[in-house]
């Protein structure tokens, strides 16, 4: 799986080190479901839909990893 929608939001499965990293820098959140503990290798990315293209290089990423 490399990504899903969770409500309003998008999870994307990445790498651990760019999940820190986007975190870290305040491009994603942690993907928490249902109010989980943050799962390491996957981030929450939140856009307005004239903003989805800005989406693509994560959801990109994602679709890499999962490969």
């Amino acid at each position: 799986m490399a990504f899903c929608v969770f409500g309003s939001a998008v999870g994307a499965k990445v790498p651990q080190a760019d999940a820190e990293r986007l975190i870290a820098s305040g491009t994603a959140t942690a993907f928490r479901p249902f109010g989980r503990p943050p799962m390491r290798e996957w981030i929450e990315l939140r856009a307005k839909s004239e903003e989805l293209d800005r989406l693509q290089p994560f959801l990109s990423l994602a679709i890499d990893h999962a490969r």
